[in-house]
């Protein structure tokens, strides 16, 4: 099949290729720049005949080189010559790749192991670089894991990773993971030519020939998209120097053998069906990383888990049938990341208690301490939990579950126990899950490096304590606070100067199902004091909380939100019309309502939040019709209307009463009528 009309991909044009290179090259030192490196780069991107990746590459190779002989001696190398030539992109990427340190350039050949278009988690490959012994400490105060994030990060500031296109992971260019292949070569890395000398393979679920892999010696690395049952590790097999395994997903169980395999740094059997691991497990001496995620089935641990002295990483989330932790893992000392601790319901069960979390100082990023509710003797118990000393924990989690028994005996026990629940300040996430306690422990207002806030389901909870002073704040949830009122008791006692900013990096609120929350303070607002509140707030959705927006909106001070971008508005079954403030908000872009169904109409003041781009109304059957003044709102790029069918028989196109207030808006979505 011919093509008429064929379209020529072209370079980008001098001037854009130019503002490309001068960003990555030049970005970081500001002004001052050398002039005789300017014009060395202008020759540069020349060369680079305005393709993107190559400039890139080489605008992320110039700005670690800082003299003009370097300048000059890379314009001039073979390499940059070769690509000006040939037009081989591989050519300028070699040229980058030649200039990384040794370290880095192991790790990046490694990545030549996995399918193009894979995307990488950054975690997960720093564990994987470690086990291969690429990641070295200068000391013996470094971290691996910190030291292996500093080779991702160059790594990637070289662009030789960039972020996938779900933001979750990172992905390497075609043509990157071409040059990684090119450096590796055969005999060491393979995505499916498996031969003799190989290292490291990743098998795809579509290979099943999995004799090929027994004949290999030497083996490093096994990534199996699915582990095929006939493998086995037999004393003296060719897999006795394997440094990493990863199984694949969903398989049965794991094979006693595994213990055969001493040198194994790195174990991944995430969503394997099995209820228990093999005991010889603990004899891998030397495992640092243990990934269990979301084996669904899985009872217990080992529980002579103390003898995995090396382990560095134990990744239990999604373990949903675990009840209890291993007595004795207090004794990793080695311990960086635990992702899950769930506490034993009593110490009869052969399960640890909270505190075999004592000794574990060295833990840091996220970890769930599930089933609070079990703690019997907490004055013990949290005292030697020792969470201050944890200063490297980024984000807590707090899970007691919820309990009708307990929730009428467990106020004092809960209050008292998050008390001595203390968190390191250097803490930036904070969740409280079912907590059954009446007032909040006051060592919140001291974590100032907090982030994120979200105390979910805590059905007692009455008092909170003030939380504007909280510098860094950039994220607030209540969710299911069925008993507060309000957010803050009384204003802060030093709030008689009228330049004090309140929540000063707030940006999102969420209120959901609280059913009483009147509002923000308590107590009414001096006469005459006017307060900077939320000055970067840009998001909040308010979901059945029906005493928090009424009708005459006297509740909220909107006036206060004139920073806000987007509200979502759901389940206020009884609101009947918009608050009045909210006409206040004018830098407003996005208004979501959703099952508002007393709501009859939307008023006429709508038409002064013109910054409006966005809205959407939906399960409102008793909206009949939409103001005069929505012609005026003309940066509205889309109106979605459904479950509305009074009003959507109104905006039938061309025909319905309602269409010519919306004919302008570019993107509309309206249900038919009786859908």
């Amino acid at each position: 099949m011919g093509v008429d009309s064929p379209y020529v991909l072209q370079g980008l044009a001098d001037n854009e290729a130019w503002d490309l290179f001068e960003k990555l090259a030049f970005g970081e030192w500001g002004g001052g720049v050398n002039p005789n490196l300017i014009k060395i780069g202008r020759e540069m991107v020349k060369k680079c005949k305005g393709v993107p990746l190559a400039i890139r590459s080489l605008g992320s190779l110039m700005r670690l080189k800082t003299k003009e002989s370097e300048w000059s001696s890379i314009l001039e190398s073979d390499l940059l010559k070769s690509f000006q030539t040939n037009g081989n992109v591989l050519s300028v990427l070699k040229l980058s790749y030649c200039h990384l340190p040794t370290y880095l350039r192991q790790c990046f050949t490694y990545c030549a192991m996995f399918p193009k278009d894979y995307e990488f988690d950054k975690e997960t490959l720093i564990r994987l670089w470690i086990a291969q012994g690429y990641i070295v400490c200068s000391s013996k105060n470094d971290d691996l894991e910190d030291i292996g994030d500093q080779y991702f990060n160059e790594l990637s500031s070289r662009s030789f990773f960039h972020q996938s296109e779900s933001m979750n992971g990172y992905k390497m260019h075609d043509l990157i993971h071409d040059l990684a292949q090119s450096m590796a070569k055969d005999r060491y890395f393979a995505v499916e030519n498996v031969c003799e000398g190989i290292h490291h393979v990743y098998w795809p679920c579509s290979l099943n020939e999995i004799e090929m892999l027994v004949k290999v010696k030497g083996m490093r690395t096994l990534f199996f998209e699915s582990f095929p049952e006939s493998v086995t590790f037999k004393k003296g097999s060719n897999f006795q120097r394997l440094r990493a395994l990863h199984l694949g997903w969903n398989i049965k169980g794991v094979p006693n053998s595994i213990a055969r395999l001493k040198y194994l740094r790195y174990l991944d059997i995430s969503r394997c069906k099995m209820e228990t691991l093999p005991k010889s497990i603990n004899n891998l001496q030397n495992l640092q990383t243990l990934i269990l995620s979301y084996c669904r089935r899985l009872r217990e641990l080992p529980r002579d888990i103390e003898k995995l002295i090396s382990l560095r990483c134990l990744m239990i989330n999604g373990c949903e049938s675990l009840r209890c932790m291993p007595i004795g893992l207090g004794k990793l000392t080695c311990l960086r990341q635990l992702s899950d601790f769930v506490v034993a319901w009593d110490e009869g069960s052969k399960g640890a208690m909270l505190n075999e979390l004592n000794s574990l100082n060295q833990l840091k990023g996220r970890i769930v301490l599930h089933d609070l509710i079990n703690v019997e003797n907490v004055e013990i118990e949290s005292n030697q939990v020792n969470l201050r000393e944890k200063k490297h924990l980024q984000c807590l989690v707090l899970r007691w579950n919820y309990s009708f028994l307990y929730e009428e005996t467990g106020v004092e026990k809960n209050e008292l126990f998050l008390e001595k629940l203390e968190p390191h300040p250097n803490l930036q996430s904070l969740v409280v899950e079912s907590f059954m306690g009446v007032r909040f422990s006051s060592w919140l207002s001291s974590i100032t490096n907090l982030v994120e806030i979200k105390l979910l389901h805590c059905r007692k909870l009455k008092q909170l304590p003030p939380l504007h002073q909280l510098p860094s704040l950039k994220t607030l949830c209540l969710e299911e606070l069925v008993s507060l009122e309000y957010v803050s008791d009384e204003e802060p006692s030093f709030l008689a100067s009228p330049s004090i900013t309140l929540f000063p990096s707030l940006q999102e609120i969420e209120f959901m199902n609280c059913y009483n929350l009147r509002g923000w303070w308590r107590q009414e607002r001096r006469s005459g004091v006017e307060l900077a509140q939320f000055p970067c707030l840009s998001k909040m959705q308010i979901e059945d909380c029906p005493k928090l927006i009424v009708d005459d909106g006297e509740v909220i001070e909107w006036g206060s939100f004139r920073s806000l971008q987007s509200l979502s508005i759901r389940f206020l079954s009884e609101l009947k019309s918009l608050p009045k403030g909210l006409q206040f908000v004018t830098n407003l872009q996005e208004l979501i309502i959703y099952g508002c169904y007393s709501l009859m109409a939307l008023p006429d003041w709508i038409s002064k939040l013109t910054s409006l781009q966005r809205l959407e109304i939906s399960c409102c059957p008793n909206l009949r019709s939409l103001p005069e003044g929505m012609h005026l709102l003309t940066s509205l790029q889309k109106l979605k209307i459904e479950g509305c069918g009074k009003l959507s028989a109104r905006c039938t196109k061309e025909k319905g009463v309602d269409w010519p207030k919306i004919a302008h808006i570019p993107n509309l979505e309206i249900e038919p009528p009786g859908f």
